[in-house]
C-alpha cells in the first residue's frame, strides 16, 4: 500500500464515521530510550462519543520502563484521567476525576514475522467515587506487511483484545477489541488508524461504543537498541 492509499483508507474510515454512531479516540505518545535497558514515556488521549464531537474524556500519563531482556519488560506509570457527562463537549459536572498509578509486565514472543505481546497491568485508582483496584490483560498481535520486521517504510496490521477485571462484583468490567493499520514512516515516527469496540459489563464511566482510532507515536533514543515497535502503553 502506498502513502496515498493509506490516506485514502483514513478518509474512507472518516466518511463512515461521520454517518454512523462512531466516536473518536486520538492518541499522541512519545518514548525516549535512555539506554538499552531504560526508557521513559508519555502519552495523551482524547475521546468523544460522536465523530470528533461531544468530547467527554481525556487522559495524560507518563512513566518508565525497564527491559529485563528483549522480550520481557516492566513499567511503572501514573496519570490523570477525567470523564465528563455525555452529550456535549466536556459537559460538566464531571463523572469522574481520577488519579491513577499502574504497574505493568509485558512479555513478547514471535511466530515467524508475527509479534505476539501479552500485557498484564495492575492499577490503583483514586476516583471521585473512592479508591478502586483494577486488573487488565491484553493480547496484541503485530504483523509487518511489506517487510520481515519493523523498519522505516514498513506497513503493519495489528489486532488486540483486552479484558478488565475489578475487585468487587461483578468482577468482569469491560472488554476492548481493536484492529489497526499502521506505518512506520521513519525510525522515530509511526502512525496508525483503526477501529475499536468497547463493551462495558459494568456501568461505570462510559457505555459500550465504537471508536475511530488514530494515533501518532514518537520514538527517540540516544543509543542503538531494538527494532522500533508500536507502543504498548495505551
Amino acid at each position: 500500500m502506498s502513502i496515498r492509499g493509506f490516506f485514502f483508507f483514513v478518509a474512507s474510515l472518516a466518511a463512515v464515521g461521520t454517518h454512523a454512531q462512531v466516536g473518536s479516540w486520538s492518541i499522541l505518545s512519545a518514548k525516549y530510550g535512555l539506554s538499552p535497558k531504560w526508557s521513559v514515556f508519555g502519552e495523551a488521549q482524547i475521546r468523544s462519543t460522536s465523530f470528533y464531537n461531544n468530547f467527554h474524556y481525556y487522559e495524560f500519563k507518563g512513566g518508565g520502563t525497564y527491559n529485563l531482556d528483549k522480550n520481557f519488560s516492566v513499567s511503572l506509570a501514573g496519570g490523570r484521567y477525567n470523564t465528563f457527562q455525555q452529550g456535549g463537549n466536556f459537559l460538566e459536572p464531571e463523572v469522574n476525576d481520577e488519579f491513577r498509578l499502574w504497574q505493568q509486565i509485558a512479555i513478547s514472543e514471535y511466530l515467524e514475522r508475527i509479534k505476539i505481546e501479552h500485557r498484564y497491568r495492575l492499577e490503583q485508582r483514586w476516583t471521585s467515587n473512592g479508591f478502586r483496584t483494577r486488573y487488565r490483560f491484553r493480547v496484541n498481535a503485530i504483523v509487518p506487511i511489506n517487510k520481515r520486521k519493523m523498519a522505516p517504510g514498513t506497513w503493519y496490521v495489528a489486532a488486540s483484545n483486552e479484558i478488565f477485571l475489578i475487585d468487587r462484583p461483578t468482577y468482569f468490567e469491560r472488554n476492548r477489541f481493536a484492529v489497526l493499520l499502521g506505518r512506520q514512516f521513519t525510525q522515530q515516527v509511526t502512525a496508525y488508524v483503526g477501529y475499536l469496540y468497547q463493551l462495558d459489563y459494568r456501568v461505570d464511566n462510559e457505555t459500550g461504543i465504537r471508536f475511530f482510532q488514530v494515533g501518532v507515536q514518537f520514538d527517540f533514543k540516544r543509543h542503538q537498541g531494538r527494532e522500533h515497535l508500536p507502543s504498548n502503553h495505551d
